[in-house]
């Protein structure tokens, strides 16, 4: 049985939660990254970097569920699995790009369940040109930035591949849960008490109703 561990889900989880329980078959919150690996790179070494940076970050192996109607975060430990292979050389050259384009487009419009792992979906694409990575993941674990880091790392651990040295990632001090529980100890106890009057201070003699535009006439 894999193992795994709960933590609180953070603020902005509780929200795509929300939102996705309006409707659950949605998938309005899929993330799709495409990436062409480098030349040379055969099925197996692609899975096994793919594998290598789920491995490093928790929000990957995440899922989320309720417990005792509370929300929160499920991180499994990493089992590594070979990615599918969608092998488009069959078709002519420049059929092979819109083959990828379509799988991608599948993907994306595919729900991803929040309350099952992993909220992921990924696929290798084999072209002429070399292979690609088609890969969906759910907002509630992924978002711009993780999209910067998702890159960056792909690009070291297939280079480490390359050179057989080590890869030039940074060593993770914390992981998303890790966050989320400190984001609610600023909102309970004393750290809360203390917000709440540094702002009731800060908008003390603030106008009822401030001079912004609006979109649209403001009712009575």
């Amino acid at each position: 049985m894999t193992q795994e561990w709960t933590f609180p889900a953070s603020y902005a989880q509780e929200r795509v939660w929300m939102a996705n329980q309006l409707d659950v078959g949605s998938p309005v919150f899929n993330v799709s990254f495409p990436w062409m690996f480098p030349a040379g790179v055969d099925a197996g070494t692609a899975s096994d970097v793919v594998n290598r940076v789920i491995a490093r970050h928790e929000a990957l192996r995440t899922h989320l569920r309720t417990d005792d109607g509370a929300l929160v975060q499920v991180v499994r430990a990493h089992e590594p699995a070979p990615l599918p292979t969608t092998d488009l050389t069959h078709l002519p050259a420049d059929q092979q790009w819109a083959g990828f384009g379509r799988i991608r487009g599948e993907m994306a419009r595919t729900p991803i369940p929040l309350d099952a792992a992993p909220l992921w979906r990924a696929r290798l694409i084999r072209m002429e040109e070399g292979l690609a990575l088609a890969f969906v993941v759910h907002h509630a674990v992924f978002d711009s930035h993780s999209a910067v880091l998702f890159h960056a790392e792909l690009v070291a651990f297939c280079e480490a591949a390359r050179t057989g040295a080590e890869p030039a990632v940074p060593e993770l001090p914390i992981q998303y849960a890790d966050f989320a529980v400190w984001q609610r100890q600023q909102l309970t106890g004393e750290e809360l008490d203390r917000q709440l009057a540094f702002w009731t201070g800060h908008l003390a003699g603030a106008p009822p109703v401030t001079g912004l535009p609006l979109d649209r006439p403001r009712p009575a």
